[in-house]
């Protein structure tokens, strides 16, 4: 697929020349660290198929294929899809164009909307009954995508099943408008303060960000009352310097042959540049060596200069940890982990290495701190530390390449993106205004605009029995900072089909015992 006009592309168009230099330097990098990029294999599954070198058939023995998410889905994603088909392989997909939010990776609704005219065969079974949202939440979230619906959108007629149960509950909407971002964000914490207060559990109230920034304010007051939360964080641990360079040190310790570790513990090494990181590769590449041998044997003589003097350093680490295995205690190898981290980083990646540290309970093992390292957020580390001090197994070294959301203890903040498949019984969605949904990117192209509907639309049917919706008249030009400015309402929230009222507070007592009882009607 061409590249859309919102995805950046270079000042300076890619040559040929420039394509056929790239080819080469990636194969030659992909045979010799034995990886491939992460998006790299459906594309490679696909060059193989169309080549008539891979016949997935007969590999996989698949009569059947379930594809979930199908709107989800770019169009090389989609050619695998028809290639299947095409070799007589049953295809159930499943997705809504409504939901359709990941354009930066080419993904469109178009992909679902067309199927069935590319399989005139086929048939289609349409869900009309919503089983997560009340009704009134769901009529909402429906005007909101019917009037700003991308071409071809496919028609629904969707209906709550909570309006046919006993006794019918229609869910509890409020849309507030508040005079600035402190207020708002105050409001959301005493609001979750007073919905625990009526029954509510903390880990049922979700509250969604359009953008992270916004999330810092309702972190603090959420802090200032007590309340427990699980907030946006930093993402990963193991995305940071110290925390790559010791799971790469963990992942080679579990198998010498994850190439990829050595290169990464290479190229983290204090006043290494990845000039002598090529240098040893491109020497590894001219001599006809595998790239572990140069870690693991012998140090061939051809290395020499810098390249010698970092890969000398690459082996010392190595020694260390020689003989060490994941069911090794924490504690008994955490001093030389903690030296390791010294002689090879810079002080500051040192100064965060032992603050990860000193939240990783001595008393577990190596592959719990993996695990620990590569959970995804703040959640999924609370949920491996609960399993590490309830003695519960924490997930295999090869489940965390793929870890599942974790059971989060308290109330929820996370971006809307994130949001896709969960729920909750009450969602909070603070700073609907222009430039945070639809951002200031959105509102230049068209495209993002509709997907900008659809992300909305995504984190409005997150909620079962409360949705609060509010937007600030007042804050700082970039959500954290700048000058203050006022602020024009989303444009979006004209179709809510309700009137937004000025608030200076949270839920009163009574507003948080209806919705606590529209949960008891679920």
């Amino acid at each position: 697929a061409a590249p859309a006009p919102f995805i950046s592309s270079p000042n300076v168009p890619v040559t040929p020349a420039d394509l056929a230099s790239f080819t080469a330097f990636h194969n030659g990098r992909s045979n010799l660290y034995a990886c491939l990029l992460p998006g790299e294999s459906i594309q490679r599954c696909l060059t193989l198929i169309q080549s008539g070198l891979l016949n997935p058939v007969t590999v996989l023995g698949i009569g059947s294929l379930i594809v979930d998410e199908f709107q989800d889905l770019n169009p090389c994603d989609q050619e695998l899809i028809d290639q299947m088909a095409q070799a007589c392989v049953s295809v159930f997909v499943a997705g809504d164009d409504d939901q359709s939010i990941y354009t930066f990776r080419y993904a469109s609704p178009a992909g679902i909307q067309s199927f069935q005219n590319r399989y005139p065969l086929s048939t289609s079974h349409t869900l009309q009954v919503c089983f997560r949202c009340t009704g009134g939440i769901l009529s909402a979230a429906t005007n909101v995508i019917t009037n700003h619906a991308a071409p071809g959108r496919l028609p629904k007629n969707l209906a709550s099943a909570y309006f046919s149960s006993v006794p019918p509950e229609s869910g509890v909407l409020h849309t507030w408008s508040f005079a600035g971002e402190a207020s708002e964000a105050r409001g959301i914490a005493d609001s979750c303060n007073e919905l625990i207060s009526a029954g509510v559990i903390p880990e049922d109230i979700l509250i969604l960000l359009s953008q992270r920034g916004l999330g810092e304010r309702i972190e603090q007051e959420l802090h200032a009352l007590g309340i427990q939360f699980v907030g946006l964080g930093t993402g990963a641990i193991a995305d940071t310097n110290a925390g790559r360079f010791v799971v790469s040190l963990l992942r080679v310790i579990d198998n010498p042959d994850f190439l990829v570790g050595y290169r990464t513990i290479l190229a983290l090494l204090s006043r290494v540049g990845t000039r002598t990181c090529r240098n040893v590769s491109d020497a590894c590449l001219n001599n006809n060596a595998r790239y572990a041998d140069i870690f693991l044997n012998a140090v061939p003589p051809w290395l020499t200069g810098s390249s010698l003097s970092a890969v000398n350093r690459v082996r010392n680490c190595l020694s260390q940890v020689n003989g060490w295995q994941l069911s090794d205690i924490f504690s008994a190898r955490a001093a030389v982990v903690l030296q390791l981290v010294s002689s090879c980083l810079t002080a500051q990646e040192l100064t965060e290495w032992q603050s990860v540290a000193a939240a990783i309970p001595p008393s577990c093992i190596l592959s719990d701190v993996l695990a620990y390292l590569e959970a995804a957020n703040n959640g999924e580390r609370q949920d491996i530390l609960a399993q590490i001090a309830a003695g519960s197994p924490t997930p295999t070294v090869a489940a965390t390449t793929n870890p599942t959301p974790a059971a989060a203890s308290g109330v929820r903040l996370m971006t809307l993106h994130s949001s896709k498949g969960l729920s909750a019984r009450v969602v909070f969605i603070p700073g609907l205004e222009e430039n945070n949904l639809p951002s200031s990117k959105d509102m230049l192209y068209p495209a993002l605009l509709l997907q900008a509907a659809r992300l909305l639309y995504v984190g409005m049917t997150r909620a079962r029995a409360g949705l609060i919706l509010s937007f600030a008249r007042s804050r700082p030009q970039y959500v954290t900072r700048g000058p203050r400015q006022n602020r024009i309402p989303s444009r979006f929230l004209t179709s809510i089909g309700q009137q937004f009222v000025n608030r200076n507070s949270g839920l009163s007592v009574m507003e948080a015992i209806a919705i606590s009882s529209a949960i008891g009607n679920l």
